[in-house]
């Protein structure tokens, strides 16, 4: 995986992880777009926004037909994570991680954060470290937490 530099986005509204996240990608790509203008493309839901391939899909071809996305699921073929070590280390492009953040997140506004979606910065394949933009988590905790049973868009998106 190739590390990016970006200049990160802080979130507009409480629960905004989605616009602040795809505004840092796409920004970091020269394409400027308020967080409004994204949320307005994304239904939203008791925890922000619903986040899935199709509606991300949908927005990037508004945005820009030449940006791609794909999804990953780590719990689709696999019972271990080696098979999600080798996507992230193989990985071109901008990798965003959707999972259930209750585990790192404070509590705010009286509440845990439940559905949450960052940018991974990097992964350190012998230490198995992902770092996120707010969160540095061993690869098998965070995929814990990608319970397709939960949600079953939770897991890795990949913009190219």
């Amino acid at each position: 995986m190739k590390i990016r530099n970006y200049v990160f986005c802080q979130q507009e509204n409480p629960d905004w992880c989605v616009p602040a996240s795809l505004q840092t990608v796409l920004k970091s790509r020269g394409i400027e777009i308020g967080q409004n203008e994204i949320a307005e493309n994304f239904p939203e839901n008791p925890d922000g926004f619903c986040f899935n391939l199709e509606f991300l899909e949908n927005f990037l071809g508004k945005i820009s037909p030449k940006l791609k996305c794909s999804f990953y699921s780590p719990h689709k073929y696999v019972e271990n994570y080696k098979d999600c070590d080798i996507f992230l280390r193989d990985a071109e492009g901008d990798v965003l991680a959707a999972y259930d953040a209750k585990f790192h997140q404070r509590e705010k506004n009286g509440r845990m954060g439940n559905n949450h979606l960052s940018i991974v910065l990097d992964y350190n394949f012998s230490s198995s470290l992902i770092r996120l933009v707010d969160a540095a988590i061993p690869l098998p905790i965070l995929v814990q937490h990608m319970n397709s049973k939960i949600n079953k868009d939770y897991g890795f998106y990949l913009i190219s």
